[in-house]
């Protein structure tokens, strides 16, 4: 009884140092709160499309820490869209300025912004783009503005794509670490930096024709927007003229050469403002908190976009992931929701566990049964398991420079027994009640039985993968194989291979959808996965950290920053993302040099 009372004092005073702590926390965000405020402006200004942050698919739909204010609001590509189309009637938006120096984002997010800013230009406001050191992609975007300035000293790097592939077979032989590796598909490059020391022809071949096509949606959108030649591109590109800001100028990639003030200049002489008026700025997020988005439409006629963004995961419950729990739980929801009568599932990710691919696949194939169409939208990738949970819609919409396909599996089990034994002079021994008792071992060879499981499981999931695309896409298996094999084909390509129905964007598919379904004009748009901020961010939320209050913003971080520790947060990240993965993956290799 002694100790149960003592158990209870210490459990009640952890309670109240918990509170304590929690209402020390919400005092100094309300101090900090005092110099920022809660966002009510509604003076007037220019959007400001800053595309260097994150642009998730679903609003909020990104991990991040719960210090981190200038990323407390993430706006979602869909409310992007809406926002710049509210834009356009919204007296209090004089304008958009893109800053769109280094995007985070791939190219089919860009044009789906740039489509976006087209329909904008349309009305009466302008666009306007600024320019310091500017990417392929993100010249992409600048080029639609009515005018493009550049920094006296900044370039555009107009030069082509490349991708660059890291390999460490020759440090890995170095530490007495072999990797076990087992794959799919002659194209399946994931693993050749474990076991290679350069790219194969395969990888080669497939990687210089899609950055082609690449490069080619690139021109095609700077002609229309810039109004210049092919030939002239061709010059400006090859001899990378937008180096310097008078070869930029020369090859009409820009408008004209100036500093900040003298952008400002311009768009106050826009805004009709006077000289020492000041530019204000607003943000997208700070656009979004003082605008109201609606969902018209009736609740008895329902489309569901269930947004499919991030690494394919097994048995994790993040944000910005797919994973089988979560997504399995929200299909559900639609399948049984009886006025849902379509499913729009948007997908924007390069795989990953081929568990979780075919459980969620499962899941799509019950949604049909149940009566309802299923339409896939692509995004920037929708390859390998990203491709996978998507094969058997009913039609798939994509853009031309998606990167999709990448119908190939792998497994990788590392050995590290002669780092062991070898250099760090541990060694392991083991007694077994059966031959194979220590299966997939990390700290022995491998035995001739668990290479045989690992080979015929590969296969087998590949096989798998193969008569699922086949039967969704209404193909012969044999077929499907000659162009899968891992391989990666950009939206233009994967049409005429099959793998894709058209070209377009979520709008479109969501059309598509209302026509299958047979809807009438007054259905109703429902997002998933249900999004859920945390209560940090909910508070950091409020908080106005535009223009002069970045001095707030600081002092309060400090502030958190002593209370909730950066070791602390990330090991119970740590924690939360321990959980195993399945062994075989269906994941794309690539990352785009934008």
């Amino acid at each position: 009884m002694k100790d149960f009372f003592k158990s209870l004092l210490a459990s009640c005073l952890g309670v109240f140092l918990a509170f304590g702590l929690l209402f020390f926390i919400l005092f100094a965000i309300a101090g900090a709160s005092m110099f920022a405020g809660k966002s009510t402006d509604t003076s007037d200004g220019f959007l400001m499309l800053d595309m260097s942050r994150p642009l998730p698919e679903l609003t909020d739909n990104v991990e991040i820490s719960p210090l981190d204010f200038q990323n407390s609001n993430n706006t979602g590509l869909r409310d992007y869209i809406r926002l710049i189309e509210n834009a356009q009637d919204d007296s209090s938006i004089k304008g958009i300025v893109i800053k769109a120096d280094e995007p985070a984002n791939g190219g089919a997010t860009l044009l789906a912004v740039s489509d976006a800013l087209q329909k904008f230009k349309k009305g009466s406001k302008p666009v306007y783009a600024y320019v310091n050191f500017a990417s392929r992609n993100g010249y992409m975007l600048a080029s639609i503005a009515d005018s493009v300035m550049i920094n006296p000293n900044g370039g555009v790097m107009l030069n082509g794509y490349s991708t660059t592939m890291p390999f460490i077979k020759g440090l890995a032989d170095k530490l007495g670490i072999k990797f076990n590796i087992f794959y799919a598909g002659n194209f399946k490059s994931a693993t050749e930096p474990l076991r290679r020391t350069d790219m194969s022809p395969e990888s080669k071949q497939q990687t210089r024709e899609f950055l082609n096509e690449y490069l080619q949606t690139l021109q095609n959108v700077i002609i229309k927007n810039r109004k210049i030649s092919k030939p002239q591109l061709d010059v400006a590109m090859s001899e990378i003229q937008g180096f310097t800001p008078e070869g930029s100028l020369s090859s009409k990639l820009v408008d004209a050469i100036g500093y900040q003030d003298q952008f400002e200049d311009m768009l106050r002489k826009s805004a009709k403002l006077g000289k020492k008026d000041k530019v204000k700025y607003i943000s997208m997020d700070s656009y979004k908190k003082r605008t109201t988005l609606i969902n018209k439409g009736t609740f008895k006629e329902k489309v569901a976009i269930l947004y499919a963004e991030g690494d394919v995961v097994f048995g994790q419950d993040m944000k910005g992931v797919i994973s089988d729990e979560k997504y399995i739980k929200a299909l559900t929801k639609i399948r049984n929701d009886d006025n849902i009568k379509a499913l729009v599932l948007r997908v924007n990710s390069g795989g990953g566990s081929a568990f979780t691919s075919d459980v969620i696949w499962r899941e799509i194939e019950l949604i049909k049964k149940a009566g309802k169409p299923v339409i896939a939208s692509f995004g920037d990738y929708a390859a390998s398991g990203g491709y996978y949970i998507a094969c058997g819609a009913d039609k798939i919409f994509a853009y031309p420079n998606t990167l999709t396909g990448s119908i190939g599996v792998f497994s990788i089990l590392p050995n590290t027994k002669s780092l062991m034994n070898d250099k760090l002079g541990i060694t392991f021994d083991t007694v077994q009640t059966l031959p194979n008792s220590v299966f997939l071992p990390l700290n022995f060879d491998l035995s001739d039985k668990d290479q045989e499981i690992l080979n015929a499981s590969t296969t087998h999931t590949y096989n798998t993968f193969l008569k699922k695309v086949a039967a969704g896409r209404k193909m012969k298996v044999e077929d499907v194989d000659k162009i899968a094999q891992g391989r990666v084909w950009t939206g233009d390509i994967a049409v005429t291979k099959g793998l894709v129905d058209k070209i377009g964007s979520l709008e479109d598919a969501v059309k598509e959808a209302v026509k299958m379904a047979k809807l009438s004009d007054k259905y109703k748009i429902v997002e998933y996965p249900t999004i859920t901020k945390d209560p940090f961010q909910e508070i950091l939320a409020n908080l106005d950290m535009s223009g002069e209050e970045e001095e707030a913003k600081v002092e309060s971080l400090k502030i958190l920053n002593k209370i909730v520790g950066s070791k602390e947060y990330k090991f119970l990240k740590l924690i939360s993302e321990g959980k195993r993965e399945n062994l075989i993956q269906a994941r794309i290799p690539f990352e785009i040099n934008n």
